[in-house]
């Protein structure tokens, strides 16, 4: 059964497309605009990629259980500021959000 749920967030004036899937098929994703943020669950494989026409890919990996010889990692947004991090705090990637 492929079942793909997905919404859209939109913060700081950046649009996340936030998924959870069984299936890791692009041509399933929702429309993308410029710029949009695909932030992507289930997989428990970390990632943080550029893509398509200005888009990121993100994926926070998994608190418990990281495949593929992953960290135990997570992503959080505090204010303007989303960060992936590790469990000791170890800051991988930082994107600083639009605000006005």
């Amino acid at each position: 059964m492929n079942v793909v749920k997905s919404m859209v967030l939109t913060m700081y004036d950046e649009t996340f497309i936030v998924m959870f899937s069984r299936i890791q098929d692009t041509k399933a994703l929702p429309p993308l605009q410029h710029g949009d943020i695909l932030l992507h669950g289930h997989t428990h494989i970390p990632a943080w990629e550029a893509f398509g026409k200005g888009n990121l890919y993100l994926n926070p990996g998994s608190v418990s259980l990281p495949k593929d010889g992953s960290f135990h990692s997570y992503m959080m947004i505090h204010k303007t500021v989303l960060q992936w991090k590790t469990l000791d705090g170890t800051v991988y990637h930082r994107l600083l959000l639009n605000h006005q």
